[in-house]
């Protein structure tokens, strides 16, 4: 593995060159020279909206090696994206342990019988069959406070594609019930789904001790979306500028990969490219030089840069991407 001090170059970089058959960015079998900051980027073809063909997210019972049981992602009015809890048809859990070791994603194996117990609690809802959204309504006549509120996402695999489900969770507005009057109809589904979440958020504490097959470990991921976004501006914030770091790809940084997309729309000034987890390794002690330590082991860290060139800033944010998900930019990695 290379060092700092010499990052590596010469990667197989398939979404600006096109000419390889994977669609992740890896990195050499050797080292070589650091790239400069005056790579032509103009001279480099400008990427089409388009990707190698990705494998959707097998279901269970497809004869796939593993696929998504369930993704459970609880969040605020002010949380940022998060990954959630991930439940694997192989057994495998997928966390942001909270306790000692920060905010790093974890995992740890269930046995057959733990598996079944999550299985049961996904059927026993009876609301996660088909795609759908549960939200409390204002009474008629009613003015209802303004505050914020707890979501959950669920997302689960069926035979027959993938069950998305969103529901508000009860709490906030019973309050307001409780203290204000009936303000609220309060759709029963909701306590249903708020209480799956609420298990699935502290999945050890919810399972016996002898649902799982080994003890918790760090997850460690294949693949990675580099997200970089650039913004033009006349002052140069104090950050290390985009172009001291060395970093390991063929062009400047701000003409890697392809454009970024979310919810089928492309981000603007943002750019994309899938990296396996060396390549992340080698670009995180590159940035290491500069003062910037980031953690690959967490789901998802950004750092702004200044951009002389610009000029302007640049943020570069890294997203893991879970065993379930498609390598691929034009989902925005959207867990």
């Amino acid at each position: 593995m290379a060092t700092a001090g010499r990052p590596i170059t010469a990667l197989a970089f398939c979404l600006v060159l096109g000419a390889c058959t994977s669609n992740v960015a890896t990195a050499p079998a050797s080292p070589s020279e650091a790239p400069t900051t005056t790579v032509d980027a103009s001279r480099l073809p400008t990427p089409e909206l388009t990707e190698a063909p990705t494998a959707p997210v097998p279901s269970p019972g497809s004869g796939a090696p593993f696929g998504l049981v369930i993704r459970a992602i609880s969040c605020n009015d002010v949380c940022g994206p998060q990954p959630g809890t991930t439940v694997l048809s192989d057994g495998r859990v997928i966390w942001r342990s909270e306790g000692p070791t920060g905010g790093i994603m974890v995992e740890r194996q269930l046995t057959p019988a733990g598996l079944e117990l999550i299985r049961q609690a996904i059927d026993a809802t009876g609301l996660l069959e088909a795609s759908g959204s549960y939200s409390p309504t204002v009474r008629p006549g009613k003015d209802p406070p303004g505050h914020g509120i707890t979501s959950h996402a669920f997302k689960v695999a069926r035979d027959d594609g993938l069950v998305v489900v969103n529901s508000d969770d009860p709490g906030a507005f019973e309050a307001d019930n409780q203290v204000l009057g009936d303000v609220w109809d309060i759709p029963q589904e909701t306590y249903a789904l708020a209480d799956l979440a609420t298990k699935l958020s502290d999945v050890e504490a919810w399972l016996p001790a002898d649902a799982w097959a080994d003890p918790q470990r760090p997850h460690q991921a294949d693949a990675y979306l580099l997200i970089v976004t650039a913004e033009r501006a006349g002052d140069l914030p104090p950050f290390a500028d985009i172009d001291v770091v060395r970093w390991p790809f063929p062009a400047t940084i701000d003409r890697i990969g392809l454009p970024y997309a979310q919810q089928g729309a492309v981000v603007e000034n943002s750019r994309c490219l899938p990296i396996t987890r060396e390549l992340a390794t080698i670009m995180a002690a590159a940035e290491r030089v500069v003062g910037y330590e980031r953690t690959i082991d967490e789901p998802y860290v950004d750092f702004s840069y200044a951009w002389a060139r610009g000029p302007g800033s640049i943020n570069v944010g890294l997203r893991m991407l879970l065993p379930d998900q498609p390598v691929t930019c034009l989902e925005g990695g959207a867990w």
